[in-house]
Protein backbone atom coordinates (compact mmCIF):
# COMPACT_ATOMS: atom_id res chain seq x y z
CA UNK A 1 0.00 0.00 0.00
CA UNK A 2 1.41 3.36 -1.08
CA UNK A 3 2.10 5.85 1.69
CA UNK A 4 0.20 9.13 1.78
CA UNK A 5 2.36 12.21 1.04
CA UNK A 6 2.48 13.38 4.66
CA UNK A 7 3.25 9.87 5.91
CA UNK A 8 6.07 9.63 3.34
CA UNK A 9 7.54 12.95 4.48
CA UNK A 10 7.14 12.01 8.14
CA UNK A 11 8.82 8.66 7.52
CA UNK A 12 11.86 10.33 5.95
CA UNK A 13 11.85 12.90 8.75
CA UNK A 14 11.91 10.18 11.43
CA UNK A 15 14.62 8.26 9.55
CA UNK A 16 16.83 11.36 9.37
CA UNK A 17 16.26 12.13 13.04
CA UNK A 18 17.14 8.58 14.09
CA UNK A 19 20.27 8.63 11.91
CA UNK A 20 21.61 11.85 13.44
CA UNK A 21 20.28 10.79 16.84
CA UNK A 22 22.62 7.79 16.91
CA UNK A 23 25.62 10.05 16.40
CA UNK A 24 24.35 12.64 18.85
CA UNK A 25 23.73 9.97 21.50
CA UNK A 26 27.35 8.88 21.23
CA UNK A 27 28.44 12.51 21.64
CA UNK A 28 26.28 12.97 24.74
CA UNK A 29 27.12 9.61 26.34
CA UNK A 30 30.88 9.76 25.81
CA UNK A 31 31.02 13.47 26.59
CA UNK A 32 29.17 12.75 29.81
CA UNK A 33 31.64 10.03 30.76
CA UNK A 34 34.54 12.33 29.95
CA UNK A 35 33.09 15.05 32.17
CA UNK A 36 32.46 12.55 34.97
CA UNK A 37 36.15 11.66 34.83
CA UNK A 38 37.25 15.30 34.70
CA UNK A 39 35.15 16.31 37.74
CA UNK A 40 36.93 13.68 39.81
CA UNK A 41 40.40 14.80 38.73
CA UNK A 42 39.93 18.58 38.80
CA UNK A 43 38.98 21.01 41.55
CA UNK A 44 35.79 23.07 41.53
CA UNK A 45 37.78 26.19 40.60
CA UNK A 46 39.56 24.43 37.71
CA UNK A 47 36.25 23.18 36.29
CA UNK A 48 34.77 26.64 36.71
CA UNK A 49 37.70 28.27 34.91
CA UNK A 50 37.44 25.84 31.98
CA UNK A 51 33.70 26.42 31.76
CA UNK A 52 34.24 30.19 31.69
CA UNK A 53 36.85 29.89 28.92
CA UNK A 54 34.60 27.60 26.86
CA UNK A 55 31.60 29.92 27.25
CA UNK A 56 33.61 32.98 26.19
CA UNK A 57 35.12 31.19 23.15
CA UNK A 58 31.68 29.93 22.07
CA UNK A 59 30.24 33.42 22.44
CA UNK A 60 33.07 34.80 20.29
CA UNK A 61 32.34 32.14 17.65
CA UNK A 62 28.69 33.23 17.70
CA UNK A 63 29.62 36.90 17.57
CA UNK A 64 31.69 36.42 14.40
CA UNK A 65 29.14 34.14 12.68
CA UNK A 66 26.81 36.82 11.22
CA UNK A 67 23.98 34.29 10.92
CA UNK A 68 25.80 31.97 8.50
CA UNK A 69 25.10 28.78 10.46
CA UNK A 70 21.32 28.87 10.04
CA UNK A 71 21.26 30.78 6.75
CA UNK A 72 23.43 28.27 4.88
CA UNK A 73 21.16 25.36 5.82
CA UNK A 74 18.09 27.35 4.80
CA UNK A 75 19.46 28.53 1.43
CA UNK A 76 21.11 25.24 0.44
CA UNK A 77 18.09 23.11 1.35
CA UNK A 78 15.77 25.45 -0.57
CA UNK A 79 17.76 25.43 -3.85
CA UNK A 80 19.19 22.20 -5.29
CA UNK A 81 21.08 23.85 -8.17
CA UNK A 82 24.73 22.71 -7.82
CA UNK A 83 26.27 25.87 -9.28
CA UNK A 84 24.22 28.04 -6.93
CA UNK A 85 25.25 25.92 -3.93
CA UNK A 86 28.94 25.95 -4.92
CA UNK A 87 29.12 29.75 -5.22
CA UNK A 88 27.15 30.20 -2.03
CA UNK A 89 29.43 27.87 -0.05
CA UNK A 90 32.71 29.31 -1.36
CA UNK A 91 31.53 32.86 -0.69
CA UNK A 92 30.57 31.88 2.87
CA UNK A 93 33.93 30.17 3.48
CA UNK A 94 36.05 33.17 2.46
CA UNK A 95 33.87 35.61 4.35
CA UNK A 96 34.01 33.42 7.46
CA UNK A 97 37.81 33.18 7.31
CA UNK A 98 38.02 36.97 7.67
CA UNK A 99 35.59 37.08 10.60
CA UNK A 100 37.33 34.19 12.39
CA UNK A 101 40.70 35.94 12.14
CA UNK A 102 39.21 39.17 13.48
CA UNK A 103 37.50 37.38 16.39
CA UNK A 104 40.70 35.52 17.33
CA UNK A 105 42.78 38.69 17.43
CA UNK A 106 40.11 40.57 19.36
CA UNK A 107 39.89 37.81 21.98
CA UNK A 108 43.55 38.33 22.88
CA UNK A 109 43.20 42.11 23.00
CA UNK A 110 40.13 41.78 25.23
CA UNK A 111 41.79 39.53 27.81
CA UNK A 112 42.28 42.47 30.17
CA UNK A 113 38.51 43.06 30.08
CA UNK A 114 37.92 39.46 31.15
CA UNK A 115 40.34 39.88 34.04
CA UNK A 116 38.56 43.07 35.06
CA UNK A 117 35.21 41.25 35.15
CA UNK A 118 36.31 38.02 36.82
CA UNK A 119 39.59 38.88 38.49
CA UNK A 120 43.06 37.43 37.86
CA UNK A 121 42.19 34.02 39.24
CA UNK A 122 44.52 31.04 39.46
CA UNK A 123 43.94 29.89 35.87
CA UNK A 124 44.20 33.25 34.08
CA UNK A 125 46.90 31.83 31.75
CA UNK A 126 44.21 29.78 30.00
CA UNK A 127 43.13 32.82 27.97
CA UNK A 128 46.14 32.38 25.67
CA UNK A 129 44.31 29.42 24.10
CA UNK A 130 41.24 31.47 23.22
CA UNK A 131 42.10 32.06 19.50
CA UNK A 132 42.57 28.32 18.85
CA UNK A 133 39.28 27.49 20.58
CA UNK A 134 37.42 30.19 18.64
CA UNK A 135 38.90 29.18 15.27
CA UNK A 136 38.25 25.42 15.55
CA UNK A 137 34.69 25.83 16.83
CA UNK A 138 33.86 28.48 14.20
CA UNK A 139 35.13 26.42 11.26
CA UNK A 140 33.21 23.32 12.34
CA UNK A 141 30.04 25.36 12.79
CA UNK A 142 30.50 26.68 9.25
CA UNK A 143 30.88 23.25 7.64
CA UNK A 144 28.22 21.29 9.53
CA UNK A 145 25.25 23.35 8.18
CA UNK A 146 26.42 22.54 4.64
CA UNK A 147 25.93 18.83 5.31
CA UNK A 148 22.50 19.51 6.80
CA UNK A 149 21.45 21.66 3.85
CA UNK A 150 22.36 18.79 1.53
CA UNK A 151 20.33 16.34 3.69
CA UNK A 152 23.44 14.23 4.42
CA UNK A 153 22.18 13.11 7.79
CA UNK A 154 24.04 9.78 7.83
CA UNK A 155 27.34 11.59 7.30
CA UNK A 156 26.55 13.96 10.18
CA UNK A 157 25.90 10.95 12.39
CA UNK A 158 29.16 9.19 11.50
CA UNK A 159 31.15 12.39 12.11
CA UNK A 160 29.56 12.82 15.52
CA UNK A 161 30.37 9.23 16.49
CA UNK A 162 34.01 9.62 15.41
CA UNK A 163 34.38 12.97 17.18
CA UNK A 164 32.78 11.75 20.41
CA UNK A 165 35.11 8.75 20.60
CA UNK A 166 38.10 11.05 20.02
CA UNK A 167 36.78 13.44 22.69
CA UNK A 168 36.56 10.69 25.31
CA UNK A 169 39.91 9.07 24.45
CA UNK A 170 41.73 12.42 24.47
CA UNK A 171 40.16 13.33 27.84
CA UNK A 172 41.50 10.12 29.36
CA UNK A 173 44.93 10.63 27.77
CA UNK A 174 45.42 14.32 28.63
CA UNK A 175 43.66 14.52 32.01
CA UNK A 176 44.18 11.07 33.56
CA UNK A 177 47.27 9.57 31.94
CA UNK A 178 49.37 12.69 31.31
CA UNK A 179 47.78 14.53 34.27
CA UNK A 180 47.71 17.89 32.48
CA UNK A 181 44.74 19.07 34.51
CA UNK A 182 42.59 21.83 33.05
CA UNK A 183 45.11 22.35 30.24
CA UNK A 184 44.42 18.77 29.19
CA UNK A 185 40.74 19.63 28.71
CA UNK A 186 41.72 22.52 26.44
CA UNK A 187 44.07 20.36 24.35
CA UNK A 188 41.32 17.75 24.09
CA UNK A 189 38.75 20.25 22.85
CA UNK A 190 41.04 21.73 20.20
CA UNK A 191 42.22 18.32 18.96
CA UNK A 192 38.82 16.67 18.57
CA UNK A 193 37.39 19.74 16.81
CA UNK A 194 40.26 19.69 14.31
CA UNK A 195 39.46 16.04 13.58
CA UNK A 196 35.77 16.89 13.10
CA UNK A 197 36.66 19.72 10.72
CA UNK A 198 38.78 17.49 8.50
CA UNK A 199 36.14 14.76 8.24
CA UNK A 200 33.26 17.21 7.72
CA UNK A 201 35.08 19.07 4.94
CA UNK A 202 35.52 15.92 2.86
CA UNK A 203 32.05 14.54 3.69
CA UNK A 204 30.41 17.78 2.50
CA UNK A 205 32.06 17.30 -0.93
CA UNK A 206 32.80 21.01 -1.17
CA UNK A 207 33.78 22.07 -4.68
CA UNK A 208 36.36 24.55 -3.51
CA UNK A 209 37.22 27.35 -5.90
CA UNK A 210 38.69 30.82 -5.60
CA UNK A 211 35.39 32.58 -6.19
CA UNK A 212 33.50 35.20 -4.25
CA UNK A 213 30.01 36.36 -5.20
CA UNK A 214 29.10 39.70 -3.60
CA UNK A 215 25.45 39.29 -4.50
CA UNK A 216 25.27 35.97 -2.69
CA UNK A 217 27.09 37.47 0.29
CA UNK A 218 24.46 40.21 0.33
CA UNK A 219 21.72 37.54 0.26
CA UNK A 220 23.38 35.72 3.16
CA UNK A 221 23.81 38.86 5.25
CA UNK A 222 20.37 40.33 4.55
CA UNK A 223 18.59 37.10 5.45
CA UNK A 224 21.05 36.15 8.15
CA UNK A 225 21.47 39.45 10.02
CA UNK A 226 18.22 39.10 12.01
CA UNK A 227 19.22 35.50 12.76
CA UNK A 228 22.64 36.77 13.81
CA UNK A 229 21.07 39.19 16.28
CA UNK A 230 18.81 36.40 17.48
CA UNK A 231 21.77 34.05 17.94
CA UNK A 232 23.65 36.63 19.99
CA UNK A 233 20.61 37.35 22.12
CA UNK A 234 19.95 33.63 22.55
CA UNK A 235 23.50 33.04 23.69
CA UNK A 236 23.37 35.97 26.08
CA UNK A 237 20.05 34.67 27.35
CA UNK A 238 21.35 31.13 27.83
CA UNK A 239 24.81 31.98 29.18
CA UNK A 240 24.51 35.31 30.95
CA UNK A 241 23.89 33.36 34.15
CA UNK A 242 27.38 31.83 33.88
CA UNK A 243 29.02 35.27 33.61
CA UNK A 244 26.94 36.73 36.43
CA UNK A 245 27.54 33.76 38.70
CA UNK A 246 31.27 34.03 37.97
CA UNK A 247 31.30 37.76 38.70
CA UNK A 248 29.03 37.67 41.77
CA UNK A 249 29.74 34.27 43.32
CA UNK A 250 33.07 32.97 41.93
CA UNK A 251 34.47 30.11 39.75
CA UNK A 252 33.54 27.35 42.22
CA UNK A 253 29.88 28.35 42.00
CA UNK A 254 30.17 28.25 38.20
CA UNK A 255 31.24 24.61 38.50
CA UNK A 256 28.23 23.74 40.71
CA UNK A 257 25.84 25.45 38.30
CA UNK A 258 27.51 23.92 35.26
CA UNK A 259 27.11 20.40 36.64
CA UNK A 260 23.44 21.08 37.41
CA UNK A 261 23.12 22.28 33.82
CA UNK A 262 25.11 19.43 32.29
CA UNK A 263 22.35 16.81 32.01
CA UNK A 264 19.75 19.26 30.60
CA UNK A 265 22.44 20.58 28.25
CA UNK A 266 23.30 17.04 27.13
CA UNK A 267 19.64 16.27 26.49
CA UNK A 268 19.36 19.50 24.53
CA UNK A 269 22.24 18.25 22.40
CA UNK A 270 20.17 15.14 21.71
CA UNK A 271 17.31 17.42 20.69
CA UNK A 272 19.73 19.09 18.26
CA UNK A 273 19.65 15.83 16.27
CA UNK A 274 15.92 16.38 15.91
CA UNK A 275 16.30 20.11 15.17
CA UNK A 276 18.98 19.56 12.53
CA UNK A 277 16.57 17.38 10.56
CA UNK A 278 13.46 19.40 11.41
CA UNK A 279 14.75 22.72 10.04
CA UNK A 280 15.69 21.71 6.47
CA UNK A 281 12.53 19.59 6.16
CA UNK A 282 10.21 22.34 7.39
CA UNK A 283 12.05 24.88 5.21
CA UNK A 284 11.46 22.76 2.12
CA UNK A 285 7.78 22.29 2.96
CA UNK A 286 7.30 26.05 3.27
CA UNK A 287 9.31 26.69 0.09
CA UNK A 288 6.88 24.35 -1.73
CA UNK A 289 3.88 26.11 -0.09
CA UNK A 290 2.70 22.93 1.68
CA UNK A 291 1.32 24.76 4.71
CA UNK A 292 -1.04 22.03 5.88
CA UNK A 293 1.71 19.42 5.97
CA UNK A 294 4.05 21.88 7.70
CA UNK A 295 1.44 22.63 10.36
CA UNK A 296 0.88 18.93 11.02
CA UNK A 297 4.61 18.35 11.36
CA UNK A 298 4.97 21.25 13.82
CA UNK A 299 2.02 20.04 15.93
CA UNK A 300 3.21 16.43 16.00
CA UNK A 301 6.74 17.50 16.93
CA UNK A 302 5.55 19.81 19.72
CA UNK A 303 3.37 17.10 21.22
CA UNK A 304 6.11 14.47 21.33
CA UNK A 305 9.02 16.63 22.51
CA UNK A 306 6.90 18.09 25.34
CA UNK A 307 5.89 14.61 26.49
CA UNK A 308 9.52 13.48 26.47
CA UNK A 309 10.80 16.62 28.19
CA UNK A 310 8.28 16.42 31.01
CA UNK A 311 9.07 12.74 31.56
CA UNK A 312 12.75 13.58 31.97
CA UNK A 313 11.87 16.43 34.32
CA UNK A 314 9.91 14.11 36.62
CA UNK A 315 12.96 11.83 36.79
CA UNK A 316 15.11 14.85 37.73
CA UNK A 317 12.84 15.85 40.61
CA UNK A 318 12.56 12.28 41.92
CA UNK A 319 16.16 11.05 41.50
CA UNK A 320 18.15 14.28 40.95
CA UNK A 321 20.45 14.08 43.97
CA UNK A 322 21.27 10.41 43.38
CA UNK A 323 22.02 11.06 39.69
CA UNK A 324 24.45 13.91 40.43
CA UNK A 325 26.29 11.92 43.10
CA UNK A 326 26.51 8.88 40.83
CA UNK A 327 28.05 10.75 37.90
CA UNK A 328 29.91 13.66 39.48
CA UNK A 329 30.61 12.74 43.15
CA UNK A 330 28.92 13.98 46.32
CA UNK A 331 30.57 17.43 46.18
CA UNK A 332 27.94 18.32 43.55
CA UNK A 333 24.90 17.01 45.51
CA UNK A 334 23.89 20.56 46.46
CA UNK A 335 23.08 21.22 42.79
CA UNK A 336 20.04 18.88 42.82
CA UNK A 337 17.27 21.54 43.23
CA UNK A 338 18.83 23.63 40.45
CA UNK A 339 18.98 20.51 38.28
CA UNK A 340 15.20 20.03 38.57
CA UNK A 341 14.41 23.65 37.60
CA UNK A 342 16.81 23.50 34.66
CA UNK A 343 15.05 20.38 33.37
CA UNK A 344 11.77 22.35 33.27
CA UNK A 345 13.67 25.10 31.44
CA UNK A 346 14.98 22.54 28.95
CA UNK A 347 11.46 21.61 27.83
CA UNK A 348 10.46 25.25 27.35
CA UNK A 349 13.73 25.91 25.49
CA UNK A 350 13.04 23.02 23.12
CA UNK A 351 9.52 24.31 22.41
CA UNK A 352 10.85 27.82 21.89
CA UNK A 353 13.58 26.56 19.53
CA UNK A 354 11.12 24.59 17.41
CA UNK A 355 8.70 27.49 17.12
CA UNK A 356 11.54 29.91 16.41
CA UNK A 357 13.00 27.78 13.62
CA UNK A 358 9.50 27.38 12.17
CA UNK A 359 9.22 31.18 12.02
CA UNK A 360 12.57 31.36 10.21
CA UNK A 361 11.57 28.56 7.85
CA UNK A 362 8.40 30.40 6.83
CA UNK A 363 10.59 33.38 5.90
CA UNK A 364 10.19 35.73 8.90
CA UNK A 365 13.83 35.87 9.97
CA UNK A 366 13.25 39.28 11.59
CA UNK A 367 10.82 37.96 14.21
CA UNK A 368 13.07 35.82 16.50
CA UNK A 369 15.36 38.78 17.39
CA UNK A 370 12.36 40.82 18.52
CA UNK A 371 11.21 37.93 20.69
CA UNK A 372 14.67 37.46 22.18
CA UNK A 373 15.12 41.15 22.98
CA UNK A 374 12.06 40.94 25.21
CA UNK A 375 13.19 37.63 26.72
CA UNK A 376 16.70 38.91 27.43
CA UNK A 377 15.31 41.97 29.19
CA UNK A 378 13.07 39.80 31.39
CA UNK A 379 16.00 37.48 32.09
CA UNK A 380 18.45 40.15 33.17
CA UNK A 381 15.87 41.71 35.47
CA UNK A 382 15.33 38.27 36.99
CA UNK A 383 19.08 37.61 37.34
CA UNK A 384 19.70 40.90 39.12
CA UNK A 385 16.74 40.36 41.46
CA UNK A 386 17.07 36.65 42.20
CA UNK A 387 20.79 35.68 42.09
CA UNK A 388 21.79 37.84 45.11
CA UNK A 389 18.90 36.35 47.12
CA UNK A 390 18.58 32.74 45.92
CA UNK A 391 22.07 32.34 44.41
CA UNK A 392 22.19 29.43 41.92
CA UNK A 393 18.49 28.63 42.27
CA UNK A 394 17.71 32.27 41.46
CA UNK A 395 19.67 32.04 38.21
CA UNK A 396 17.72 28.96 37.14
CA UNK A 397 14.34 30.49 38.03
CA UNK A 398 15.15 33.73 36.19
CA UNK A 399 15.98 31.79 33.02
CA UNK A 400 12.75 29.81 33.29
CA UNK A 401 10.60 32.91 33.76
CA UNK A 402 12.20 34.59 30.74
CA UNK A 403 11.47 31.65 28.45
CA UNK A 404 7.88 31.16 29.62
CA UNK A 405 7.00 34.81 28.99
CA UNK A 406 7.95 34.73 25.29
CA UNK A 407 6.34 31.42 24.37
CA UNK A 408 3.00 33.00 23.35
CA UNK A 409 4.82 35.42 21.03
CA UNK A 410 6.20 32.53 18.94
CA UNK A 411 2.71 31.07 18.54
CA UNK A 412 1.29 34.49 17.69
CA UNK A 413 3.74 35.08 14.82
CA UNK A 414 3.11 31.61 13.36
CA UNK A 415 -0.65 32.12 13.52
CA UNK A 416 -0.22 35.37 11.60
CA UNK A 417 1.19 33.23 8.78
CA UNK A 418 -2.01 31.13 8.77
CA UNK A 419 -0.49 28.25 10.76
CA UNK A 420 -3.01 26.89 13.26
CA UNK A 421 -0.65 26.17 16.17
CA UNK A 422 -2.59 25.14 19.29
CA UNK A 423 -1.36 25.83 22.83
CA UNK A 424 -3.05 22.69 24.11
CA UNK A 425 -0.60 20.63 22.05
CA UNK A 426 2.14 21.24 24.61
CA UNK A 427 0.12 22.44 27.61
CA UNK A 428 -1.57 19.07 28.26
CA UNK A 429 1.63 17.14 29.12
CA UNK A 430 2.77 20.11 31.23
CA UNK A 431 -0.43 20.03 33.27
CA UNK A 432 -0.04 16.28 33.79
CA UNK A 433 3.55 16.94 34.94
CA UNK A 434 2.26 19.50 37.47
CA UNK A 435 -0.16 16.90 38.83
CA UNK A 436 2.65 14.36 39.28
CA UNK A 437 4.85 17.01 40.93
CA UNK A 438 2.10 17.87 43.44
CA UNK A 439 1.73 14.18 44.27
CA UNK A 440 5.51 13.87 44.66
CA UNK A 441 5.77 16.69 47.20
CA UNK A 442 2.57 15.68 49.00
CA UNK A 443 3.51 12.00 49.38
CA UNK A 444 7.30 12.51 49.65
CA UNK A 445 8.01 8.83 48.83
CA UNK A 446 11.24 7.37 50.21
CA UNK A 447 11.15 3.93 48.56
CA UNK A 448 11.84 3.15 44.93
CA UNK A 449 8.46 1.55 44.13
CA UNK A 450 6.20 4.57 44.77
CA UNK A 451 8.68 6.75 42.89
CA UNK A 452 8.53 4.46 39.87
CA UNK A 453 4.75 4.36 40.22
CA UNK A 454 4.62 8.14 39.75
CA UNK A 455 6.62 7.80 36.53
CA UNK A 456 4.28 5.08 35.30
CA UNK A 457 1.25 7.22 36.21
CA UNK A 458 2.55 10.06 34.03
CA UNK A 459 2.92 7.74 31.03
CA UNK A 460 -0.51 6.18 31.62
CA UNK A 461 -2.30 9.55 31.77
CA UNK A 462 -0.47 10.73 28.63
CA UNK A 463 -1.64 7.61 26.79
CA UNK A 464 -5.20 8.15 28.01
CA UNK A 465 -5.25 11.71 26.64
CA UNK A 466 -3.56 10.70 23.33
CA UNK A 467 -0.45 12.78 23.96
CA UNK A 468 1.40 9.69 22.79
CA UNK A 469 -0.48 7.40 20.39
CA UNK A 470 0.01 3.89 19.14
CA UNK A 471 0.69 5.32 15.67
CA UNK A 472 3.60 7.37 17.09
CA UNK A 473 5.14 4.28 18.65
CA UNK A 474 4.63 2.14 15.54
CA UNK A 475 6.22 4.76 13.28
CA UNK A 476 9.34 5.16 15.42
CA UNK A 477 9.77 1.37 15.81
CA UNK A 478 9.30 0.75 12.08
CA UNK A 479 11.74 3.46 11.01
CA UNK A 480 14.30 2.32 13.59
CA UNK A 481 14.16 -1.20 12.17
CA UNK A 482 14.55 0.12 8.62
CA UNK A 483 17.49 2.28 9.64
CA UNK A 484 19.26 -0.63 11.30
CA UNK A 485 18.58 -2.80 8.24
CA UNK A 486 20.14 -0.17 5.97
CA UNK A 487 23.10 0.25 8.29
CA UNK A 488 23.96 -3.46 8.37
CA UNK A 489 22.98 -4.45 4.81
CA UNK A 490 23.49 -1.36 2.63
CA UNK A 491 25.67 1.77 2.57
CA UNK A 492 24.14 4.63 4.60
CA UNK A 493 21.87 6.96 2.67
CA UNK A 494 23.53 10.25 1.83
CA UNK A 495 20.28 12.21 1.72
CA UNK A 496 17.08 12.30 -0.24
CA UNK A 497 14.38 14.53 -1.53
CA UNK A 498 11.36 14.98 0.68
CA UNK A 499 8.86 13.92 -1.91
Amino acid sequence: MKKKPFESTLSRFVTGTLAIGIGRFSTVALGFLGLAIATRWLSLEAMGAFTLLRVISSFSANLSDFGLETTLTKLISSNSDEQYQRKLINTAIYFRCVTIAAASVFSLLASELFFLLFGRFQYADLFIYMPALIATESIYRLLNPILLGKFKFAAVSLIEITSSVANFVLTVVFVVWLQLGVFGLIYMRIAFQVLAIIITYFAANIQHRFEFDFQKLKTILVFGFPLYLNSILSYIFSRADTFLIGGLLGPAEIALYEIARKIPESLEMLFEAFRQVYFPFISKLFAEDKLEKATRMIQTSLRLVTFTGMFGTIIAFIFGKEILILFFSDKYAASAPVFGILMVLLTFNVIDTMLGYSIVAVGDSDKPPKINIFRTAVNFFGYLMLIPVLRLLGAALASLIGTITVNPLNVFFLRKRKLDIQFRTFLKPMLIFCLILVLLFALNPQCIRPKLALLALYILICLMFSIVTQDDINLVVTEAKLLLARFFKKPPLQGSEIE
